[in-house]
C-alpha cells in the first residue's frame, strides 16, 4: 500500500522556488521561476532514490535527507480558542537539493547547495480573515535547513523543533506571519506514525504521516496572547516526488479529523480540460490506528458550492459533499476567501465537517487544497 503516494503529488501541485544562482550574493537572490523549469535546470547527478529496504525510523527521519534531491514537510493545525472560536495554521516547507552532499566542499559562502521555500498560512474565523506568508531562501547553517543537533527546522525566525525523546515525542512550532500573528504551539502525536512505502518496496519516494496530534499553545492576532487547543496533521516525504504540472492533471486534496477519533486523507485527481470524469482515492486511519483505503469504485466527491475570486475571476469549489462506505459528510469552508497570493496562487484553508459515520452523528474539522483551477 503505497499511503502517502497520492497525498505528496497533491501536496506538491502549489510549490514554487526561485531560481538563484549559485554564486549572487542575497541582494540578488530574489527571482522567482516555475518550479518545473528550476527542477529542469538541474542535473540529478549524485542524487539517489531511497533504499529499496527502507524503514521508518522516528526521531530520525524527521529530519533532512540530503541523498534525495527533494523533500517536503506539510503541517496542517486545527485549532480554537477558550472562546470556542476556530482558526487554522498552516506550515509547509520544500527543500530542493541542488549540489548532492558526495560533491566537493563549496569554494565561495554564496554557492547554493539546498533552497528552501516554506510558507504560513493563519485564518480567523471571527475576524473571517486568512493571512498568509512566502519565503524562499538558500541553505545556511542555523539560518535556513534543519540542524540534526537541536531537531529543528527553520527558516529565518519560522522553526519546527522535533523531539529527541521516543517515549514521549512532542514536536514545537514557532512562526510569524508577517505582522498579523504570532503563533506558537506544541504538538503531541495521539497515534503511530504510519510509513507510506511497505518494507521491501522499491519506490522513487518515501515518507510518513502523523495523522493525529493533540495541540497547545498561543496565538497573538495583535490582542494579546490567546491560549489555543486543536489538532494536527503531519505528511513528510523525499526522494523523486512527482512532480506538478507534468500532464493536464490536477488535484485536490481533503484530510480532516472527526471527533469520533477517525482520520481521513482523500484525493481527487482530474483533467484540467474537463475531460473524463475524477478519480478519487481516500486513506483512512481508525482511532487504534488501523489503515484501510477506498477508491473511486466507492468514493464520491461533489462540490455544492462555489466561491469566485473578484481578482481573478477564477472560481472555486470551496464546499462539498463526501461519500465514502459509512460515511456521508457536507464540507463547508470555514471563512470563503482563504486563497494566497503567492509564487503561485492556490486555495488552501480550513473547512468544517458534519455528517454522519456508521449513522452516527459526527462532525469535524480538516484542511482543503484546490490546485489547477486557474489554469
Amino acid at each position: 500500500m503505497l499511503l502517502l503516494a497520492s497525498v505528496a503529488i497533491a501536496a506538491l501541485a502549489y510549490w514554487v522556488l526561485p531560481a538563484l544562482q549559485a554564486n549572487a550574493p542575497p541582494e540578488e537572490v530574489v527571482a522567482a521561476t516555475d518550479l518545473m523549469s528550476l527542477i529542469g535546470s538541474l542535473s540529478e547527478e549524485g542524487f539517489e532514490r531511497p533504499s529499496p529496504t527502507w524503514k521508518l525510523s522516528l526521531p530520525k527521519d524527521h529530519g533532512v535527507h540530503s541523498a534525495s534531491r527533494m523533500e517536503t514537510w506539510q503541517l496542517s493545525t486545527h485549532l480554537q480558542n477558550e472562546k470556542g472560536e476556530l482558526s487554522a495554521f498552516q506550515f509547509s516547507f520544500l527543500r530542493l537539493g541542488v549540489v548532492p552532499p558526495s560533491a566537493p566542499p563549496p569554494t565561495s559562502v554564496w554557492e547554493v547547495r539546498e533552497l528552501y521555500r516554506g510558507h504560513v498560512t493563519f485564518t480567523d474565523a471571527e475576524l473571517e480573515q486568512a493571512v498568509g506568508e512566502e519565503r524562499l531562501a538558500r541553505g545556511m547553517p542555523r539560518l535556513t535547513g534543519y540542524d540534526a543537533d537541536s531537531g529543528e527546522l527553520r527558516l529565518d525566525n519560522w522553526f519546527l523543533r522535533f523531539g529527541h525523546d521516543h517515549a514521549s515525542p512532542e514536536l514545537n512550532l514557532f512562526a510569524t506571519v508577517r505582522d498579523e500573528a504570532i503563533v506558537k504551539l506544541v504538538m503531541r502525536p495521539e497515534k503511530a506514525a504510519i510509513a507510506s512505502e511497505l518494507e521491501g518496496n522499491n519506490a522513487p519516494f518515501v515518507g510518513y504521516s502523523l495523522t493525529r496530534m493533540t495541540v497547545e499553545g498561543t496565538v497573538d492576532r495583535g490582542r494579546g496572547e490567546e491560549t489555543v487547543s486543536g489538532t494536527a496533521w503531519l505528511d513528510h516525504s523525499w526522494g523523486d516526488l512527482p512532480l506538478p504540472g507534468v500532464g493536464p492533471v490536477a488535484r485536490d486534496r481533503l484530510l480532516f479529523q472527526l471527533d469520533d477519533g477517525t482520520d481521513f486523507s482523500v484525493i481527487r485527481s482530474r483533467r484540467t480540460d474537463g475531460r473524463g470524469s475524477p478519480s478519487m482515492i481516500a486513506v483512512v486511519v481508525a482511532p487504534d490506528g488501523a489503515v484501510s483505503t477506498f477508491d473511486d469504485q466507492n468514493v464520491q466527491m461533489t462540490a455544492t458550492r462555489t466561491w469566485r475570486h473578484e481578482a481573478t475571476g477564477t472560481e472555486y469549489p470551496v464546499a462539498w459533499r463526501l461519500e465514502a462506505p459509512e460515511l456521508d459528510i457536507y464540507i463547508e469552508p470555514l471563512v470563503d476567501a482563504q486563497i494566497q497570493d503567492f509564487s503561485t496562487p492556490f486555495w488552501s484553508g480550513v473547512v468544517t465537517l458534519t455528517g454522519t459515520r456508521r449513522d452516527i452523528s459526527v462532525s469535524g474539522t480538516g484542511t482543503l487544497l484546490l490546485t489547477g483551477y486557474d489554469q
